[in-house]
């Protein structure tokens, strides 16, 4: 979704899924799931092989979107505590067992907890601090212990899950979608390139982690290259900075923000985006004199 949609928005994930992985170790400049994705979905199976993109879950993919919201956590700090719990999962010791038995990887999600002490509500419920009060919430449901298959907790034999119960809860409280309208624009500021993360690390160190959240394009020569790179960051809606250095366009997105700058021949375009004011009628609404009988 384009970062001027409002809307709430729930991730569900478990930490023992096959075929989503819950999360990626990045090791050796390759991406590797906390479970193999042992699926008959297309090409999908073996990623233990190692992937050559990083990819946002769980914890992560939560952040990104909330810091939309002016949630400062960073990716790759630790997250917010739970806010409370639920109970989705129907509790059955062995199929318990066959899901963790089925998670194979050396990057596991450690969850703290084995089957045999699996709390009831085994779902975590983590609420993301949104401090722009025109925004929709941002909340992961963590399901401990779990793979892929749909949570099948029911109130009542063969009555909706209790899973169908939550998600209206959820989406009754967040009806509609909040909007922002807004107009972009880029500066030239000051010669200076990002101190953190270090641009010069980025442009040639691919080993780190928060290197895949930062585009570089290029070579892009010249005057040229220039106006190409503060244009690119321009239309990209959701760059925030971009540093035009050595013929290459280094495009920090809001993702993962260049969070502090430094002198250097650097040219730094810093995008910003201005509210619109709300449009007033052209004409009076017609007074009313008298009512019909």
């Amino acid at each position: 979704d384009p970062p001027t949609t409002k809307a709430a928005y729930l991730i569900v994930m478990s930490t023992h899924d096959n075929i989503v992985a819950y999360k990626y170790a990045w090791v050796n400049d390759k991406a590797y799931p906390s479970c193999d994705c042992n699926t008959n979905l297309g090409d999908q199976g073996g990623c233990l092989q190692g992937l050559e993109y990083y990819t946002l879950q769980g914890e992560e993919l939560a952040t990104s979107i909330a810091n939309l919201r002016g949630f400062s956590g960073n990716l790759f700090d630790a997250h917010p505590t739970p806010s409370y719990t639920l109970n989705l999962i129907k509790k059955s010791n062995s199929v318990c067992q066959n899901v963790v038995n089925s998670c194979i990887s050396p990057y596991v999600v450690d969850t703290g907890y084995t089957c045999a002490n699996l709390p009831v509500d085994e779902t975590q419920v983590i609420e993301y601090g949104i401090t722009d009060n025109s925004a929709g919430p941002v909340v992961l449901w963590k399901i401990m212990l779990h793979n892929h298959d749909y949570p099948n907790k029911r109130r009542v034999s063969f009555g909706p899950t209790e899973f169908f119960f939550q998600l209206k809860l959820f989406f009754n409280a967040n009806r509609g979608i909040k909007t922002f309208s807004g107009t972009r624009s880029i500066t030239e500021v000051a010669q200076e390139t990002c101190n953190t993360p270090d641009a010069l690390t980025m442009l040639y160190d691919s080993s780190k982690p928060v290197s895949r959240f930062i585009k570089t394009m290029g070579p892009l020569p010249g005057n040229a290259g220039k106006i190409t790179c503060g244009e690119y960051c321009l239309r990209e809606q959701r760059c925030v900075d971009a540093f035009y250095l050595y013929s290459y366009c280094l495009i920090y997105y809001d993702i993962m923000p260049c969070t502090s700058t430094k002198g250097g021949d650097v040219v730094h375009f810093k995008a910003s985006v201005a509210n619109l004011p709300t449009a007033q009628p052209t004409t009076a609404p017609p007074s009313v004199t008298s009512l019909p009988n």
